[in-house]
């Protein structure tokens, strides 16, 4: 993959397995942790990785049908992502990459093999309001905001999100 400041990176995308969800876990506590504490501090991000990043909740949401995916650059794990199917469209739960790894293409070159895993059927997804560059990221790949969100997820803490959509011509 090559993007606009030449970087090169050869990434595979394959769909995780139960294998992988250690590595998803310590992948996801170093990004959250590297990229996440100036958008929602460090409280919330380690009051959210506590919450959802566990091989019990991430089994349970594998069981559930929500299929995850990894991103696998420089022989490492180097992004991760998750789907879940809705009644009319897909929700994009997850989708990061790690911040060393960003300007390489991984980002869209991951979401447009999730726009084909989804079957290229409208996908929905939420971002913080605050996270500039992932909103900025979204509009580059043809999404818009559908509404605004505020959710209580405990202990104080809110999530003040964009819910984003893109639709797909079917």
């Amino acid at each position: 993959m090559t993007s606009d400041n030449s970087k090169t990176l050869r990434v595979a995308f394959l769909p995780a397995t139960q294998d992988d969800i250690p590595s998803i876990i310590k992948l996801a506590q170093q990004i959250w942790r590297a990229y996440y504490p100036a958008i929602i501090g460090l409280a919330q991000v380690e009051y959210m990785l506590a919450q959802r990043y566990t091989e019990k909740e991430i089994t349970s949401q594998m069981q559930a049908g929500e299929r995850y995916y990894v991103a696998l650059g420089d022989n490492q794990m180097v992004g991760y992502a998750s789907l879940r199917a809705d009644s009319d469209a897909w929700f994009l739960h997850q989708l990061y990459v790690l911040p060393s790894h960003f300007g390489f293409g991984i980002g869209t070159g991951f979401l447009h093999f999730l726009f084909h895993e989804a079957g290229y059927r409208t996908i929905r997804l939420q971002v913080n309001r605050k996270n500039i560059r992932a909103i900025n990221f979204y509009f580059k790949n043809g999404f818009v905001i559908e509404r605004c969100i505020d959710v209580d997820i405990g202990n104080g803490y809110y999530m003040n999100d964009y819910v984003m959509v893109k639709k797909f011509n079917q």
